[in-house]
């Protein structure tokens, strides 16, 4: 059984979002989790994302949303060695954009205007992580 890691990050209530581009030849951050809420959009890549209980695959275009505490971690599928035409070995890439914000951040608009009662259904439905996938034609 893996071993979870307990990740804590540089978000504070005066710091309370961190917003950053990634691009890896791969996904290598171990099963973790964190008291923070979590949104990653796929541009490039694709494998298993491993949340809670579950194991879902991502594609190219799809955007997920970890609640607070679930843990998780996305994997890149095995490197099968394969070779491009030219016989360069095929390089694997993920990349995109990984946005994680403090569990209260939102709480006095959430709690006192009924605006926001769609984004507190939605961060509540997040215990179990959210999958959103964009149409691909021709795919």
């Amino acid at each position: 059984m893996k071993k979870i890691m307990n990740e804590k990050l540089a978000i504070t209530t005066s710091n309370p979002v961190r917003a950053r581009f990634y691009e890896y030849p791969r996904f290598t951050y171990p099963w973790h989790f964190h008291s923070e809420y979590e949104i990653i959009y796929v541009e490039k890549g694709e494998g298993d994302c491993l949340v809670g209980d579950s194991i879902i695959p991502y594609l190219e275009g799809d955007l997920i949303l970890f609640g607070s505490e679930l843990p998780h971690s996305m994997q890149s599928p095995p490197d099968s060695g394969e070779e491009a035409d030219d016989g360069e070995k095929t390089e694997l890439k993920v990349k995109g954009v990984n946005i994680q914000f403090e569990k209260d951040f939102m709480h006095y608009s959430i709690s006192q205007y009924s605006q926001f009662i769609p984004i507190r259904n939605l961060l509540e439905d997040a215990c179990r992580g959210i999958k959103f996938t964009v149409s691909r034609s021709g795919k």
